[in-house]
């Protein structure tokens, strides 16, 4: 008996069907066997064959859109530059939420989650010397006016806090690679 080759679509279709049949199967033999592993092998098991990448967070804090609030690094590295107020995202916590966060532990500027908008990614590998890959999800919140900044206070990570013209920075005074952060802000300026 002779049969007509299939056509590359239904060829396709049938071979998607089979993919999705086996992930099916091994899906289920993994939660199975995932449950008979004790707790601290599991655990081990997960972060054997992956880089780590670290998630962290940093708050471009503007003020009526000209001006932005920083921190004078009191620590290396990057001492004495300007950064972004941030830092780790804790496990089990979202984006906005650890940025708010690490707004009020770095400079006691307390922020609603939903005011926070997001503005860009920073994920250069080697971005910061202390670690290894970390990736920046970075947000941006525009207080209207300096009363809004009145009880910031630096942590103890940083020298000062400084107000500063967004026009009037430079990529020499800028720690790690927030000068990014200025450059996008400096478009939406324009």
């Amino acid at each position: 008996m002779f049969m007509e080759p299939m056509s590359p679509s239904v060829a396709s279709v049938v071979e998607r069907r089979q993919i999705f049949q086996t992930v099916k199967r091994v899906n289920s033999c993994a939660i199975s066997l995932s449950q008979m592993i004790p707790t601290n092998t599991k655990e081990s098991l997960m972060h054997q064959p992956y880089a780590h990448v670290f998630p962290t967070v940093d708050g471009a804090v503007t003020i009526a859109g000209r001006e932005i609030l920083l921190i004078e690094r009191a620590k290396p590295p990057f001492e004495q530059c300007l950064v972004l107020p941030g830092g780790h995202v804790d496990e089990g916590e979202r984006c906005a939420q650890a940025c708010a966060r690490e707004l009020l532990e770095e400079i006691n500027l307390e922020v609603k989650e939903t005011d926070l908008k997001l503005l860009t990614l920073l994920d250069e590998t080697g971005r910061d010397p202390r670690s290894g890959h970390t990736l920046s999800i970075v947000f941006t919140i525009d207080l209207p006016d300096r009363n809004a900044i009145a009880l910031c206070k630096p942590a103890t990570d940083a020298k000062h806090l400084h107000v500063r013209q967004i026009d009037s920075l430079a990529p020499e005074e800028m720690g790690f690679d927030h000068w990014q952060v200025i450059e996008r802000l400096r478009k939406k300026l324009s």
